[in-house]
């Protein structure tokens, strides 16, 4: 059994009038601010609109009101029409940035409870991730002076290069002997040494 809804009060009746008839008004007072040269024929509009509502709400002069606004649509038909389409395309759009922020938050929660998933969406290796393990993700750093980079590559590689001669003799014209290390290395072991005579 259906529940019938609770009549409105007089004040909700005349509120419900005021709502349905200034959502009707507006459909064609449609203008706004960049439509007028300054604020004060903005401020004119607007307080047209209202007196327009106000009459037909409280039953005031309603053949004249309803006169002037047959007049107004005529003399506005373009205006009225772009605006409209102004605002439909204004309502689509933040319908859809709502829509794609509703997607994304709902990802989010998802990633946040299935971290595995998260990270197969970003092409990691899961082997080695724990059940319900916080993933962050962050992109690799770029390369900003890429000269710089080739140029100690091609360094390193020219080093590896070298024979060992070419090593001796860099490291003689520098003042350095390739067996220092060796030498020092050797001092420092036989320095340890305990020679003990046999009885």
């Amino acid at each position: 059994m259906s529940k019938r809804a609770a009549p409105m009060s007089e004040a909700e009746q005349i509120m419900d009038k005021e709502n349905r008839i200034r959502k009707a008004i507006l459909k064609d007072y449609n203008k706004t601010q960049q439509d007028f040269e300054n604020l004060k024929e903005y401020n004119d509009f607007l307080e047209e609109v209202e007196d327009i509502i106000f009459n037909i709400v409280n039953d005031i002069d309603v053949e004249e009101t309803q006169e002037k606004i047959r007049e107004y649509r005529n003399k506005n038909k373009m205006q009225i029409a772009r605006n409209r389409a102004r605002k439909d395309e204004e309502v689509r759009r933040k319908k859809q940035l709502a829509e794609e922020e509703v997607r994304k938050q709902q990802e989010a929660e998802a990633e946040a409870l299935n971290p595995t998933a998260a990270a197969q969406k970003q092409n990691v290796n899961t082997a080695f991730i724990p059940n319900n393990a916080p993933l962050v993700f962050a992109p690799q750093p770029v390369p900003k002076n890429q000269d710089a980079i080739n140029a100690f590559m091609e360094f390193h590689n020219i080093k590896y290069q070298e024979t060992q001669e070419q090593m001796q003799q860099r490291a003689k014209a520098g003042g350095y002997k390739m067996d220092y290390p060796l030498k020092r290395a050797e001092e420092e072991a036989f320095s340890t040494v305990i020679l003990l005579q046999a009885n």
